[in-house]
């Protein structure tokens, strides 16, 4: 699904559930900006390597309090999607260069890594939680094909 209007696709993606979602993107922190601008009604988070998990909003920064989730914790990406068992229904968590950890030369991090995304799906489903891959790229591994919702999130057009 190819889209110049993000947000559009995306809250049609949350009206039917979409747990999982992919989105290709030259400019991840662009991507992350439009969610939380567009995101005032529920928790929006980002885990990114560096810094782990982070409140992007309020309701988010409030979620992370809730589940436990500290600031300074730098969690691993198989971490934090154990954590993020514990986000409250809504609530949305952007991921920054998955295309890394599901790609990894480590064959056990990989496998851990698609794993902890699959394990998310039923969960996130039930009260419209929704976890948001974001890369440049994905060749999504075969256990995740039919799970993950992929979408493009073009550059702007000259005007």
């Amino acid at each position: 699904m190819a889209t110049n209007g993000l947000t559009q696709m995306y809250e049609a993606a949350r009206r039917v559930s979409v747990p999982l979602l992919a989105v290709r993107t030259a400019d991840q922190a662009s991507t992350a900006e439009t969610q939380r601008k567009a995101s005032d009604k529920f928790a929006v988070l980002r885990w990114d390597a560096v810094r782990g998990i982070t409140g992007v909003n309020p309701l988010g920064e409030a979620a992370m309090q809730k589940a436990g989730i500290k600031a300074d914790d730098t969690l691993g990406f198989v971490e934090a999607m154990l954590a993020a068992r514990l986000l409250p229904g809504g609530a949305v968590l952007l991921a920054l260069n998955v295309h890394r950890q599901l790609q990894s030369q480590e064959p056990m991090a990989t496998a851990a890594a698609v794993q902890a995304v699959s394990n998310l799906r039923d969960d996130f489903k039930r009260n419209f939680r929704m976890l948001v891959l974001l890369g440049p790229a994905f060749a999504l591994p075969p256990e995740l094909e039919h799970d993950v919702v992929t979408a493009d999130d073009l550059l702007p057009e000259p005007e």
